[in-house]
């Protein structure tokens, strides 16, 4: 009898385990029907994107050229990383180079705009970039959105995170692709995990301190851009979307740029806070249209030649 009493409680626990997964993962599907924008990816983010047709130059999401070169061309290159790829922008015509093309065109009737970004571009990016590309863009502007892993010349000295021990396992990347249940306690439970020992910010302060010689590195690769830069065009912005960590060392940088006659736009006092969703903290719709004004303002400001 007690056999047949803890069979039918183990059969019943089964069974209402099984519903409570079921209905979790239905209750998920219909609160983020059409995808929501995460860091980590999975199937809550599956979806999530309208658009991501490659571009003419590193075949990622951004605008390109759609008019031969003419004189009277306000003729503007983005170079940047996640942010202005547009990651937690659900169409990119959302993002704040488009709405930029939007704005510009109210000085100019001729606007250009090429964007070559990636999550994960960093100053050797952007150079690469632009010995490929400059010369046939001959842009009149270049934008650099700057974020503070630029820095990071070296990134085997980050703090390592905890890896999680549900990732080992098996079919764990199967199941964070494929259910948005899984996916959502696989990004809620992260944060659960012991932080690293050195913070993030504290790494960057030791690092990347104006004495080491990882500044001196960074210092190096960022000059060398800006001399290729300035090889296309001498009207060049550095646009500073975020104030994450280490707010010293991004001073040490906007000192570098003025040192080196670089407009720098500093708008995290106009977009902190401003994230796409619970899950990411990316620059939403409204942050972009807000950059993009301010971009557009900086350059009627700094460059109005460019529009005559």
């Amino acid at each position: 009898m007690a056999v047949k009493s803890i069979y039918k409680i183990t059969r019943l626990s089964i069974g209402l385990g099984l519903l409570a997964i079921i209905t979790a993962e239905i209750f998920l599907r219909l609160i983020f029907w059409g995808g929501v924008s995460t860091q980590r990816s999975g199937r809550l983010s599956n979806g999530f994107y309208q658009d991501r047709n490659g571009n003419k130059y590193n075949n990622q999401r951004g605008l390109h050229y759609t008019n031969p070169i003419n004189k009277n061309q306000l003729r503007v290159l983005v170079q940047g990383d996640s942010i202005t790829w547009g990651q937690g922008i659900k169409n990119s015509k959302d993002s704040y180079p488009s709405v930029l093309k939007e704005r510009l065109l109210n000085y100019n009737n001729q606007v250009e705009i090429a964007v070559i970004a990636k999550q994960g571009y960093e100053t050797l990016d952007h150079l690469d970039n632009l010995e490929k590309w400059g010369e046939a863009l001959q842009p009149n502007i270049i934008i650099y959105q700057w974020h503070i892993t630029d820095l990071e010349v070296d990134r085997q000295r980050r703090p390592k995170k905890t890896k999680a021990p549900w990732t080992y396992i098996p079919l764990h990347n199967q199941l964070r692709q494929k259910s948005y249940l899984w996916h959502f306690l696989d990004i809620q439970l992260s944060h659960l995990l012991p932080k690293p020992r050195e913070s993030y910010e504290d790494y960057l302060l030791k690092t990347y301190a104006s004495n080491t010689s990882n500044w001196k590195k960074f210092r190096t690769q960022f000059i060398d851009w800006l001399s290729a830069a300035k090889k296309l065009t001498s009207n060049i912005i550095l646009v500073i979307p975020l104030d994450d960590v280490a707010s010293s060392l991004q001073n040490e940088v906007i000192v570098l740029a003025k040192e080196n006659n670089i407009k720098v736009l500093v708008l995290n006092h106009k977009i902190n806070g401003m994230a796409t969703s619970e899950f990411d903290s990316h620059p939403n719709k409204a942050a972009h249209k807000i950059m993009a004004q301010e971009i557009a303002q900086n350059i009627n400001l700094n460059f109005p030649y460019l529009n005559e």
